[in-house]
């Protein structure tokens, strides 16, 4: 997922750069500036999570919290920026072309 999320943010930033009409330009910029916000969520929300069920794995602990509704949130938020990040990109593709 980073390669797909990096890449994501620097094709958006150039893309922002090399077309001339301004409407494009803001959604190219606003995709990638978004795609920072999935990798926010990605690395302070789900990946805690990971690592603490990791640590929790075989090890069969009676403190034991189920962090699904928890990772279920994180999850809902950063797919949700990315279909905004996938709107922006798709109507800046649209008015560009």
């Amino acid at each position: 997922m980073p390669i797909i999320t990096n890449t994501t943010m620097l094709a958006g930033f150039l893309l922002a750069a090399l077309v001339r009409q301004p409407v494009p330009q803001v959604l190219f910029a606003t995709g990638a500036v978004i795609v920072i916000g999935v990798q926010a969520v990605s690395h302070l929300g789900n990946v805690p999570i990971n690592r603490q069920l990791a640590r929790y794995a075989g090890s069969g602990s009676a403190d034991w919290e189920d962090p699904r509704p928890r990772w279920r949130r994180w999850h809902l938020a950063r797919t949700a920026l990315a279909a905004i990040v996938l709107l922006c990109d798709g109507v800046a593709v649209t008015l560009a072309g």
